[in-house]
C-alpha cells in the first residue's frame, strides 16, 4: 500500500495512539481495525475497504494466491534430489503491472526458468524483497554475513538475461 507521506505520517501518528491506549505498547490487527471502525474521519479508517462485497472478493483473492503459493506436487518413487522444488509457481510481476497485463500473474516456475526475460523479472524483484528485508532488519545484527551478501549482489543487466 503506497500512501502519501502526509497521509503515512498521521496514520503513523494513528498507529502510537492505539499502541498507547493498549497497555503494553503492542498493536494487533484486530485492535487497529476496531480502533479505525470506531474512528470514521481517520487516516487508518480510510486506508481500509468497508465495503464487505468489495473487501470479501480480495480476501478471496489473497486466500487464492496463498493456495497458489502452498500448491505442491509430491512425486512418489523418486529420489529426493529429484523431486521438484517446493515451488512450482512463481509470481511474474511483469505479467501484473507491465505491458503483459493479465488477471493470471503466476506462472509455473518450469515455464519462469526458460524465459530470460521472466527469470530476470522474478530475480529483479526478489532483489528488492531482499533489500527491503535489509532495510526492515538491519538491525539484527546476527545476520550482518546475510546483510553483507544482500549489499554485494549485483544482477545481469536485462541484456544479458535475454
Amino acid at each position: 500500500m503506497g500512501f502519501p507521506r502526509h497521509r503515512r505520517n498521521a496514520m503513523k501518528a494513528e498507529l502510537e495512539t492505539i499502541r498507547g491506549e493498549s497497555g503494553d505498547g503492542s498493536l494487533s490487527p484486530s485492535r487497529l481495525v476496531q480502533w479505525a471502525r470506531e474512528h470514521p474521519n481517520s487516516h487508518l479508517y480510510k486506508a481500509f475497504e468497508w465495503d464487505d462485497v468489495k473487501a470479501g472478493h480480495a480476501y478471496r483473492l489473497w486466500q487464492a494466491r496463498q493456495i497458489i503459493q502452498e500448491y505442491t506436487v509430491e512425486v512418489v518413487n523418486q529420489p529426493a534430489q529429484k523431486r521438484p522444488a517446493r515451488i512450482p509457481f512463481v509470481s511474474v510481476p511483469n505479467l501484473r503491472n507491465g505491458e503483459k497485463k493479465r488477471q493470471g500473474s503466476y506462472l509455473p516456475r518450469s515455464v519462469v526458468e526458460k524465459r530470460p526475460d521472466y527469470r530476470q523479472d522474478v530475480l529483479e524483484n526478489q532483489v528488492r524483497l531482499l533489500k527491503a528485508m535489509r532495510k526492515n532488519f538491519g538491525w539484527l545484527t546476527e545476520l550482518n554475513k546475510v546483510w553483507a551478501a544482500i549489499d554485494k549482489l549485483e544482477l545481469p543487466s536485462k541484456n544479458e538475461a535475454a
